[in-house]
């Protein structure tokens, strides 16, 4: 199985796959997710290979704003797809 480091790795390759410099979550931020985030944080892995993941909160309301992002993406590197 792949480490956490790896694993983190692999989000954040995914993450600039999708989004500008600008935009892209880093390292730093990342990790804080996870550790914040850890029970809604979700990895899709194929062949032990991140293959994508979604993070968020869970909360009770039915809408939830974010800030940081001015319009929801859904990022499906290439390589991923078989």
């Amino acid at each position: 199985l792949m480490q956490h480091k790896q694993i983190l790795s692999e989000i954040l390759r995914i993450e600039r796959l999708g989004f500008t410099v600008e935009e892209a979550g880093t390292k730093e931020q990342y990790q804080d997710r996870i550790n914040k985030l850890s029970t809604t944080f979700l990895v899709a892995r194929i062949d032990d290979q991140v293959a994508g993941f979604v993070v968020g909160p869970a909360i009770k309301k039915n809408t939830l704003k974010i800030g940081c992002m001015k319009r929801p993406r859904i990022i499906c590197p290439k390589e991923a797809i078989k």
